[in-house]
C-alpha cells in the first residue's frame, strides 16, 4: 500500500465525506506502519480492544475536518423553509439571535451574553436597550435558546445561553431536528429551482 500525502487532497477534489474517510484511514495506517488493504482486515484492525490509541488518532483526524485547529469563519444555519419561525421573530430579536449564532462556542453552542457588548454591536436605540432581556427571554421561551444562567434585575452579571444546535452551529452539527415554540405561519417563500438568464448569457 503506497500513500503520498502531497497529493492527499487531489484524492478527493468533490469533497465527498466517504471518500475522505478512507483516504484519513489509509493515511493513519500508513503513518502506523500497517500494511493492511483487505477493509475486513481494516475493520477488524479498529475493532481490536487493544488498539484504542488507534481509534483515538482515528478521530483525532476526523474532527479536524469538522473543527479546524486554527478557526473558523462561518456558522451552518438552517434554510427558511426547514426554520421559517425565526422570521416572525421581531427584528430586533433575529438580530440578537444573529450574533449570538455568530460568537456561540463551536463545540456547545454557549455563549456568555455581557448586556453593554451586544448593545453596542448591534447598535441598539434606548427602547430596544431596554427590552435586551425581555428579547432573550422571549428566544428561550420560543426554543431558539437555552438558559443556564439568567442575572437578577440590576445585576451587572452575564446572562449565558445555548443556542439551539437544530438551528444554528459552528463545526458540527448534532443533527437534532429544532424544538421551536411560536405560532406557525403560512409560508410565502419556498426554495425551488428557477432558470434566470444574465445579461451576459449566463444560466
Amino acid at each position: 500500500m503506497e500513500y503520498n500525502k502531497r497529493n492527499n487532497n487531489s484524492q478527493n477534489p468533490y469533497n465527498n465525506p466517504l471518500l475522505q474517510a478512507l483516504l484519513d484511514v489509509k493515511r493513519l495506517l500508513w503513518d502506523e506502519g500497517l500494511n493492511l488493504d483487505n477493509i475486513d482486515d481494516i475493520i477488524a484492525e479498529f475493532q481490536d480492544k487493544s488498539n484504542n490509541d488507534l481509534r483515538e488518532r482515528a478521530s483525532q483526524i476526523w474532527l479536524h475536518h469538522q473543527f479546524p485547529e486554527k478557526s473558523i469563519k462561518f456558522i451552518m444555519s438552517l434554510i427558511y423553509d426547514k426554520c421559517p419561525e425565526r422570521f416572525s421573530l421581531p427584528l430586533e430579536e433575529q438580530a440578537i439571535l444573529g450574533l449570538l449564532e455568530r460568537i456561540q462556542c463551536q463545540g456547545t453552542g454557549g455563549v456568555i451574553v455581557k448586556k453593554g457588548d451586544f448593545v453596542n454591536a448591534l447598535n441598539l436605540t434606548l427602547t430596544q436597550r431596554k427590552k435586551l432581556q425581555a428579547s432573550l427571554d422571549h428566544l428561550t421561551q420560543s426554543g431558539f435558546l437555552t438558559c443556564i444562567y439568567r442575572p437578577p434585575k440590576g445585576s451587572k452579571k452575564p446572562g449565558i445561553y445555548i443556542v439551539n444546535r437544530g438551528v444554528s452551529w459552528i463545526g458540527s452539527s448534532n443533527d437534532n431536528a429544532p424544538t421551536i415554540h411560536i405560532e406557525k405561519f403560512t409560508k410565502a417563500y419556498k426554495q425551488t429551482t428557477e432558470t434566470i438568464v444574465l445579461p451576459d448569457g449566463k444560466k
